[in-house]
């Protein structure tokens, strides 16, 4: 877990730097599910709630669909943490 966060973060920074705002919103996406699956939800719900609104300012309906998903799935309290559900994987 903490190599794929470091590994997201750093693709954040890259991205950032490269003014690449949907890989931007992406990773923010996945830092999410790792904090979930970690049981941070205060750093999950942050990291979505980014996604989103970068998701909404590109027109990416689907990225959209996903950030909202996660936050959803964040906002239940009997849903186990899990990175499949965050991927689109989980029905």
């Amino acid at each position: 877990m903490d190599e794929a966060r470091e590994y997201f973060k750093r693709s954040l920074t890259i991205a950032y730097n490269r003014g690449v705002q949907k890989e931007l919103a992406y990773n923010q996406l996945w830092i999410a599910s790792l904090a979930h699956a970690d049981g941070r939800l205060e750093e999950a719900t942050e990291s979505a709630e980014s996604a989103l609104k970068i998701f909404n300012k590109i027109g990416d309906v689907r990225g959209a669909e996903q950030a909202d998903a996660c936050l959803r799935g964040l906002a239940s309290p009997w849903k186990k943490p899990g990175l499949k559900r965050f991927a689109g994987i989980e029905k």
